[in-house]
């Protein structure tokens, strides 16, 4: 979706793109993929947050100077138990690094799971094993219920589990990066620790730091980084074969959908027609598809962020056609091997009892200021410079649009068309610096949506609209060319009192999720927060230049215990950095 003296350079953009993509394919699509997925801890309790850090490498790059991936911007993770797929996630990313969390469900049954991830393009591989060596394995125990996954929890007598926890195995570390404390290793409660991470290479290295509470549950021994790199290096580049039936996701999250109901045989009938996406906010999340023979659709995204309610339509069909749009779900459901058997005692039960309390008062007192927002990659089409705004509160409030439209917005007229309903057009400049009124359709937006009859605007009541946004360009959704957008922002900024046909369906989607650190920076000297974080520091994306030191502050929970500092990571040229160190808290 651009402007459309950005459309031209695109064009060529994406005709070049497209070129070295064929030409690529043609040489055996000599981009491979292979994703790696650092957590901030081993143990969970259901109803917390798993937070993750993907490194998605190119393992066929010739550059040796920078192994990470610049073609998928997005990876996908599939969370499983032996009794099937219990929740899946997604992951933007930027140069082959990304961050996110799952918000483990609280009615998960205690049991080791697997974490799956992969991108498009392993889709496109021939014969890809999606249980890949280096699959993390974690371990969850659901404190609200006694439900396990079915014949995939052990009860041990204390004294063998405490056997098992002593032959634990870490891996080694690689000193390449060093967590230096200061001065000593036992801090105070509620207190902040400087922490300095030293790069003792010469390369770059971009890393995920974590800093949890160690209470002595067992975890399931899972693979680490350096696992990941001994691995794919094992296995060598060799002859990777490639299909081409899934497109690679250069730019964003491509979804697909497809015509669905009563009436979707009379799919022949749609050729001139197209399918739209869109997602309710401020932003220009809108997206177009034309519809082929067979029904399907395609739509290339920017990435959405959030689990959000979309908006499919199909533009310029009656209301009597019984049709609409169905979105296909992106993930594969992968099979995957043997999931070890979780290991319990007895012994556990006060451990987990102060888990389960720390994880309901987590979610209870959650707050926007314990997260660090990372960057995004953006595209947004409606840029706040290109804009005329009205804030209609600064107007007299007139009780139709009409009356608004006519009275104060002289950028938009109505004129009425062969069927007796109103177009609203919006007011051109050419190139002489010349006003005109669109010749072509304007698209009308409500809170981000495309509203194609424009006669539910003239309608709507103005009363609930906080903003009229004015963008007096010509516009290209896709292949759709469009004469100006005015978008209407609602107060709610969802829809209200808005009514669809039946070619519209709203759907629940699940978009990619936020990347943030989890810093809790906001905690210390505060006493409205009672603070029994198990995770109290995590960071997914953290780089250093060669020879250089970044500097981070940890925030001490309120109880005593022994925490566990781990750092994970890559350096420019590939090689693996795994370094653990602990602290305690009196």
């Amino acid at each position: 979706m651009i402007k459309e003296e950005d459309y031209k350079m695109k064009k060529i953009f994406t005709i070049i793109t497209l070129l070295l993509a064929f030409f690529s394919v043609s040489a055996q699509q000599r981009v491979a993929e292979r994703t790696y997925i650092s957590t901030d801890k081993e143990n969970y309790v259901a109803g917390e947050a798993l937070w993750c850090s993907a490194y998605c490498l190119d393992i066929t790059a010739d550059n040796e100077d920078n192994v990470f991936s610049n073609m998928s911007s997005i990876v996908y993770l599939e969370l499983h138990s032996a009794a099937g797929i219990a929740q899946t996630g997604k992951i933007a990313l930027i140069n082959g690094r990304g961050a996110g969390k799952i918000i483990l469900a609280p009615n998960l049954p205690t049991g080791n799971y697997k974490l799956i991830a992969y991108t498009a393009q392993n889709k496109n591989e021939v014969g890809y094993g999606y249980d890949v060596p280096w699959a993390k394995t974690v371990s969850i125990f659901n404190t609200l219920t006694k439900d396990r996954v079915s014949d995939g929890v052990k009860v041990v007598e204390d004294d063998e589990y405490a056997r098992l926890s002593a032959v634990e195995e870490k891996a080694e570390t690689t000193q390449k990066v060093y967590a230096v404390l200061p001065g000593n290793i036992r801090f105070s409660r509620s207190s902040s620790i400087p922490i300095r991470l030293e790069n003792s290479t010469k390369d770059a290295v971009s890393l995920s730091v974590s800093i949890y509470h160690d209470d002595g549950i067992l975890s399931t021994e899972a693979p680490v980084i350096t696992d990941f790199v001994h691995d794919i290096n094992a296995v060598g580049k060799g002859i990777i074969r490639f299909e081409n039936n899934v497109l690679p996701e250069y730019e964003g999250e491509i979804i697909q959908g497809k015509i669905s109901g009563p009436d979707a045989a009379r799919i022949s009938e749609f050729n001139d027609k197209y399918a739209f996406l869109s997602v309710p906010n401020e932003q220009s999340d809108v997206y177009s598809s034309t519809i082929a023979d067979d029904g399907k659709m395609t739509f290339f995204t920017n990435n959405i962020y959030g689990d959000k309610e979309i908006v499919c339509e199909i533009d310029g069909i009656d209301s009597a056609y019984r049709c609409h749009i169905e979105i296909e779900t992106p993930f594969v459901n992968a099979n995957v091997g043997d999931i070890p058997t979780l290991m319990l005692c007895r012994d556990l039960g006060d451990k987990l009892t102060q888990r389960g309390i720390a994880m309901q008062i987590e979610r209870r007192f959650a707050a926007d200021t314990l997260y660090e927002y990372l960057p995004v990659r953006e595209n947004p089409l409606l840029q706040e410079s290109d804009r005329i705004r009205y804030i209609l509160d600064d107007y007299t409030r007139f009780p139709l649009m009409e009356e608004v439209l006519i009275e104060f917005v002289e950028q938009v007229r109505a004129r009425k068309k062969e069927d007796g309903k109103r177009d609203i057009q919006v007011r051109m400049e050419d190139a002489f610096r010349e006003f005109y009124f669109a010749r072509k359709t304007s698209l009308m937006m409500l809170d981000g949506i495309p509203i194609f009859d424009h006669e539910k605007i003239y309608r709507y009541d103005p009363l609930l609209v906080e903003t009229l946004d004015i963008y007096p360009y010509r516009y290209f959704v896709g292949k759709r060319q469009f004469d100006g957008i005015v978008n209407f922002t609602t107060y709610k900024h969802n829809l209200p009192s808005m009514t669809f046909g039946e070619n519209v369906r709203i759907i629940n989607f699940q978009g990619a999720a936020f990347p943030l650190a989890y810093t809790c920076e906001s905690i210390l000297g505060s006493t409205e927060y009672p603070d029994y974080r198990e995770t109290v520091y995590w960071h997914p994306i953290v780089n250093i230049q060669g020879g250089q030191s970044v500097e981070l502050n940890c925030i001490t929970p309120a109880y005593s215990g022994s925490f566990v500092v781990v750092i994970e990571g890559l350096t420019s040229k590939g090689e693996a950095i795994y370094e653990r160190s602990s602290f305690k808290v009196d």
